[in-house]
């Protein structure tokens, strides 16, 4: 009954987009085209109007209007934004979600070294993603260890996921990792602000993600 619901009022926004002029607005968050800091059908409706042609949307508000991240902006993202405002969605960053095998450098090298860290492989997983909240697990296996997993909690702001690993694996062994989590093209990038592992500092290039 609430999807009929949802499908009506995207119906009827959808009318009103040939009737309603557009907006400038600049968006930062997934979901909030119009920059007010919320997802809301005012959202939905500049979405609407996008694929009719009625306005042109910036870089900056199809990055945050693509809900699905299938590449294209359409009405079933207009909807993802309606089921979240009525609380169907838990998150509009479910294209987060999964897990995910990380590759080093723009030819996508499966490893990577420095200082004898030989990275062998790295994969993120997204648990829970709830809102802006987030929780995962880390997996790294390198020289020193195979298969070591870091789990994390972390909050999405400006679509844009911010980690902090910091976990003493015994006595001496203390691993601390910052990065940040973004989608650029509709790919998953890992920057590595800060690695340190045995109090050995290493410097990490952009990791992408499948």
């Amino acid at each position: 009954m609430k999807m009929k619901k949802l499908s009506a009022f995207a119906l009827s926004l959808f009318t009103a987009a040939s009737i309603l002029g557009g907006y400038g607005a600049y968006a930062s968050d997934m979901g909030d085209l119009s920059g007010d800091g919320n997802s809301s059908s005012e959202d939905a409706l500049m979405i609407l109007q996008h694929t009719v042609g009625m306005i042109d949307l910036t870089d900056e508000q199809k990055a945050a209007a693509d809900i699905d991240g299938n590449g294209s902006i359409d009405s079933n993202d207009a909807l993802q934004i309606l089921q979240y405002t009525v609380g169907l969605k838990k998150s509009l960053y479910e294209k987060f979600s999964g897990s995910h095998t990380g590759f080093f450098g723009d030819d996508r090298s499966p490893s990577y070294s420095d200082k004898n860290l030989n990275v062998t492989s790295f994969s993120v997983d997204f648990t829970e993603i709830d809102g802006k909240n987030v929780t995962g697990i880390i997996y790294m296996s390198n020289s020193f260890m195979k298969n070591a997993a870091y789990d994390f909690s972390a909050v999405i702001e400006n679509s844009v996921m911010t980690v902090n690993v910091n976990k003493l694996l015994n006595d001496t062994y203390k691993v601390v990792i910052d990065m940040n989590f973004y989608f650029d093209n509709n790919e998953i990038k890992g920057e590595i602000l800060k690695a340190t592992i045995a109090g050995e500092s290493y410097s990490f290039p952009t990791v992408y993600f499948d």
